[in-house]
C-alpha cells in the first residue's frame, strides 16, 4: 500500500513522512537503507508473481542478476543473496554505519541563540549547518557516531556560531 510504512519497534502502520511513532514513541524516519529495502521487497515480490507456476522459488530473501556481454549473446548469471553475501563476509567487507544521535538542543532568547551539544565532537570541522527555509540541518560525526538535527528556526540568517567542548552555538538574527 502506497503511502504506509512500518514502524521499526512495534510494527505499527505509520504514514509516509511521520518521524515518530504515535504508538510507541520511537523514531521511524526511513533510512536509504530501508528504502532500498522496500524497494528490492517490492522487485523481489514482483520477480516472485512472474514466476508463480514454478513450485519452488529457487530464492531465499533475495538474489542478485548479473548481465554482461563480450561477445555475441548477453550473458545472464543468477546469485542467491545468501551466497554473495557470504561471500562478502569471506573477504571481511562489511558495510558498518555509524550509530544516529539526536544531539540535545536547546533554544534561548527568544530563539536567537541555539545550543547544540554533542559529545565527542572534537571540532567545528567535523559540524556541517544548512540553512533551509525555516530551519537549521545540524550534522556532525564522532567517530563511530553520526549526530542529526532539524532545528525549527523563526530567524532568516546566522549572525554567527562558536564551537567550543562539543557544543555548538549558533546565533540567529
Amino acid at each position: 500500500m502506497i503511502g504506509v510504512m512500518k514502524c521499526r519497534a512495534c510494527g505499527a502502520e505509520l504514514q509516509d513522512g511521520w518521524a515518530f511513532c504515535p504508538y510507541c514513541g520511537s523514531k521511524n524516519a526511513p533510512s536509504p537503507l530501508r528504502q532500498l529495502d522496500d524497494a528490492l521487497n517490492v522487485f523481489e515480490q514482483s520477480v516472485k508473481n512472474i514466476f508463480s507456476d514454478v513450485a519452488n522459488f529457487p530464492f531465499g530473501k533475495g538474489f542478485i542478476v548479473e548481465i554482461s556481454q563480450e561477445k555475441g549473446e548477453p550473458k545472464v548469471s543468477i546469485k542467491d543473496f545468501d551466497e554473495f553475501s557470504e561471500a562478502l563476509r569471506s573477504r571481511r567487507v562489511a558495510p558498518r554505519d555509524p550509530e544516529v544521535v539526536e544531539p540535545e538542543v536547546s533554544v534561548e532568547r527568544n530563539g536567537r541563540l541555539i545550543r547544540v551539544k554533542m559529545p565527542g565532537v572534537k571540532s567545528e570541522k567535523d559540524v556541517t549547518i544548512k540553512k533551509l527555509g525555516n530551519s537549521l540541518e545540524v550534522h556532525a560525526r564522532a567517530g563511530g557516531r553520526r549526530y542529526f538535527a532539524v532545528i525549527p528556526v523563526k530567524y532568516r540568517r546566522i549572525a554567527g556560531k562558536e564551537f567550543s567542548k562539543s557544543v555548538l552555538e549558533i546565533r540567529l538574527r
